[in-house]
C-alpha cells in the first residue's frame, strides 16, 4: 500500500489535463496566494516534464512529513512500528515422510488477522521443502477481493527447505485481512509440515486438519482448486502445510488512522506542500521573472505557509482521539501543544 494512497484524491489541482477529478476535501492548491501550475513552472528542473508534475510531487512529499510528524507526536502514545510479534508457521518433521503433489491444487498456509486493523502483516520469508529442483511461484492471495495480490518466483533444491525472502507488508485496510499463501502443489511432491510445532514426529500425516492461533492472528493449512475462484469457501481443510513454512511479524501502523480523519489533515497538507513548492522555487536555477522578481515574495511565502502548516497541525494534533486499539496505549484526549519537528 502507497503512504497514505487514501488521501490521493485530498486536494485538486485546477487546470490538469484530462478530466478534473473534484477533490474529496474541495481544496485546490489555486485557493492559496501564488500556488498554480504556471509559477510552479518556474521551479521545474530537468526532470520535470512540468510544474503540475511538480505540485504532485510536493503534496505527495507533504504527506510523508505529516506521517512522521504524526508518528513523532504521537510516540508516547502509540507503539508504532513496533513488533507485536514475530513467528514462524510451519514446522518440518524431524523424519522425512513424502507427501505426493497434488495436481490441480494450490496448497499453503491460510492467514487471518480478524480484529485489529491497525495491524499489518508482515512477510520476511516463505520456504519450502520439496523433493525436486523446480521453478515455481509463490502466491499471496486476497480471499476477501478474490484476487493475487503478489506472484513470487522461487526455483528450489531437491529435498533441502529452500528460502525465499519476500519482505512485503499487508494492510488490513481497517477491514479482516484474509490471506493464502500457496504455490501450485502438482509441480512435485512435498515433505510433511505441520502448522505448529507440537506436532509430534511420530503422528500421522492425515489426522485432519490443524491450526495456530493467538491473541492477533489465526493460521491454518489449506488447499484450494486451481480451477476454483479465490475465495474463503473455496478453501479444503488439509493435514499439513505442502512444505511450506513461513517467518512473519505483526507491526503496528498509523496511516490507516491518518486515513480516517482525513478531513481534519486537508489544509495542512495543503499549506506543508505549498511550504515544500515555495522551497523549490527559492533554491531554483532557473531564471526567469517569478524566480528572480519575487524572490522576495517567495521567502515570505514559504514561511508564512511553513508556520500555517504548524497552526493548522498543532489544532488537529491537541484535539485527537486515539482509538481503542492494541497499537494505541491511551484512549484520552491529547491536549499537549508543542510544536511540530
Amino acid at each position: 500500500m502507497a503512504i497514505l494512497s487514501c488521501l490521493d484524491n485530498l486536494i485538486g489541482i485546477r487546470g490538469e489535463c484530462g478530466t478534473p477529478t473534484t477533490p474529496s476535501s474541495g481544496i485546490y492548491v489555486q485557493d492559496i496566494p501564488f500556488i498554480n501550475i504556471k509559477t510552479a513552472d518556474a521551479g521545474i528542473n530537468e526532470e520535470m516534464v512540468s510544474g503540475f508534475e511538480l505540485i504532485q510531487e510536493k503534496m505527495a512529499f507533504a504527506k510523508k512529513l505529516i506521517v512522521d510528524d504524526v508518528r513523532n507526536f504521537f510516540a508516547p502514545k502509540i507503539k508504532m512500528d513496533s513488533v507485536i510479534e514475530n513467528e514462524t508457521i510451519g514446522y518440518f518433521r524431524d523424519n522425512l515422510e513424502l507427501v505426493a503433489g497434488e495436481a490441480g491444487y494450490y496448497k499453503g498456509i491460510n492467514i487471518r488477522v480478524d480484529q485489529y486493523p491497525y495491524l499489518e502483516f508482515y512477510l520476511s520469508s516463505v520456504t519450502l521443502h520439496l523433493d525436486a529442483v523446480v521453478t515455481t511461484n509463490i502466491y499471496i492471495m486476497d480471499l476477501i477481493s478474490g484476487t493475487i495480490l503478489d506472484t513470487i518466483s522461487i526455483t528450489t533444491v531437491a529435498n533441502v527447505p529452500t528460502e525465499k525472502i519476500i519482505n512485503k507488508s499487508y494492510r488490513t485496510g481497517k477491514q479482516r485481512m484474509n490471506l493464502f499463501i500457496c504455490y501450485d502443489s502438482g509441480v512435485a511432491g512435498s515433505y510433511a509440515t505441520f502448522i505448529t510445532q507440537g506436532t509430534g514426529s511420530g503422528e500421522c500425516a492425515s489426522c485432519g486438519p490443524s491450526k495456530y492461533s493467538n491473541q492477533y492472528v489465526k493460521a491454518y493449512p489449506k488447499k484450494l482448486a486451481t480451477s476454483a475462484s479465490k475465495i474463503l469457501d473455496n478453501l479444503e481443510g488439509v493435514s499439513d502445510t505442502g512444505g511450506m513454512s513461513l517467518t512473519y511479524s505483526l507491526n503496528c501502523v498509523i496511516e490507516p488512522y491518518l486515513c480516517t480523519v482525513a478531513n481534519q489533515i486537508a489544509l495542512p497538507v495543503l499549506y506543508k506542500g505549498a511550504s515544500e513548492l515555495m522551497k523549490e522555487l527559492k533554491y531554483s536555477r532557473r531564471l526567469n521573472s517569478i524566480v528572480i522578481v519575487h524572490s522576495k515574495d517567495i521567502d515570505a511565502l514559504q514561511i508564512e505557509y511553513e508556520n500555517e502548516y504548524q497552526t493548522r497541525m498543532q489544532r488537529f494534533l491537541s484535539s485527537a482521539r486515539l482509538p481503542n486499539d492494541i497499537c494505541f496505549s491511551c484512549v484520552s484526549r491529547i491536549s499537549t501543544s508543542v510544536r511540530i519537528p
